[in-house]
């Protein structure tokens, strides 16, 4: 499911990163309510005067966010029977970041980390659990070793004011822990050490970041303007995808003293190639997945980060398949519904 989502909908919705601090290990559990409502705000004094989108986080001040990731995979499968499947996880994360530096030019030096993780899912009525600092057993610890490699080992970035990732560095730490977890610290040579870093910090950390940080125009806006970011072409089963990050300005607020603007975002997605394909005997027949996606997002421009977002993607897939068996052609068909919602809060 997770593959699914990053190739389609890479860089709208995606998770976030933080600060060293020196804390309890286990956090308090007030820490891990989420809040899916929207930022209560008034009318700004001039809800039509223009402004700039800037992120302007302090040297030496340190900020936490929690970001909230929710998924949902509805899967029915259809041969001689029907099966179907459910899965339900949530994963919540607890996030600090540390300015250290900022340029001259507003280019920020933060380090990051994620000060706890805790995830609970359930498939098929079988329920998993992870917690950091709370699970400790080996078999669990094996199994999220993705989730126990990140928490409390910092890493550092380099930001732009206007929301883009410039470099990504100093993540050895993850690095050497997973190897650790994974049994692998005294096999892997410095090249395969490289690529496996070079791998979590743009498979992981660099999308992570990106829903924190999204880049936003250097010129002013105001209300009812719009901007886009074209992705890469990515490929998705035997399709090619043209994926276009949309954004709008709905409302420019007011949060106590601080003015908000309101962001509506969106995805536009292209989706070309064709629809059938023979793999090893089997004829699959795809219908070409349909994705939608929404979000709002409360820029703070008064003191230059995201106050709070909240962003959701829905991709729905179909295909039938034909297979020669002794007794004849076998048919089926499979239908799959994944919905993935994040939010992210300033605490």
């Amino acid at each position: 499911m997770k593959y699914l989502l990053s190739a389609i909908l890479l860089g709208l919705f995606i998770i976030g990163c933080a600060e060293r601090e020196e804390k309890p290990a286990i956090e308090s559990e007030n820490h891990f309510t989420y809040d899916t409502t929207d930022v209560v705000t008034t009318t700004a004094e001039n809800p039509e005067e223009d402004f700039f989108l800037k992120y302007a986080l302090e040297r030496g001040k340190k900020y936490k966010y929690r970001l909230t990731n929710i998924s949902q995979d509805y899967q029915t499968i259809t041969a001689d029977t029907t099966f179907d499947q459910h899965v339900n996880q949530t994963i919540i994360y607890l996030i600090n970041l540390n300015v250290k530096d900022v340029d001259t030019d507003g280019t920020m030096e933060i380090e990051c980390s994620f000060s706890s993780v805790k995830l609970e899912a359930e498939a098929n009525n079988e329920k998993f659990e992870y917690h950091s600092g709370v699970t400790t057993d080996s078999v669990s610890l094996s199994r999220f070793t993705d989730y126990e490699a990140i928490v409390k080992n910092p890493f550092f970035v380099r930001l732009s004011s206007a929301g883009e990732i410039l470099e990504v560095f100093k993540a050895d730490k993850i690095v050497n822990k997973y190897l650790e977890l994974k049994g692998y610290t005294d096999s892997l040579g410095t090249e395969e050490k490289t690529l496996l870093r070079r791998d979590i910090i743009e498979s992981a950390l660099r999308p992570i970041l990106s829903q924190l940080f999204r880049e936003v125009p250097q010129t002013k806006v105001a209300k009812d303007s719009s901007w886009f970011y074209s992705q890469p072409p990515s490929r998705f089963m035997i399709f090619t995808l043209q994926n276009t990050n949309t954004y709008s300005v709905a409302n420019l607020e007011q949060l106590n003293n601080e003015k908000v603007a309101v962001i509506n975002a969106g995805l536009e997605t292209k989706i070309s190639g064709e629809n059938k394909i023979t793999d090893r005997g089997i004829k699959y027949d795809f219908k070409k997945p349909e994705t939608t996606a929404s979000g709002k997002i409360y820029f703070n421009i008064s003191k230059g980060f995201i106050q709070k977002s909240k962003t959701q993607t829905t991709v729905e897939i179909f295909y039938t398949m034909e297979m020669p068996t002794p007794a004849g052609i076998q048919k089926g068909s499979k239908k799959e519904i994944v919905r993935n919602t994040n939010i992210v809060e300033k605490l």
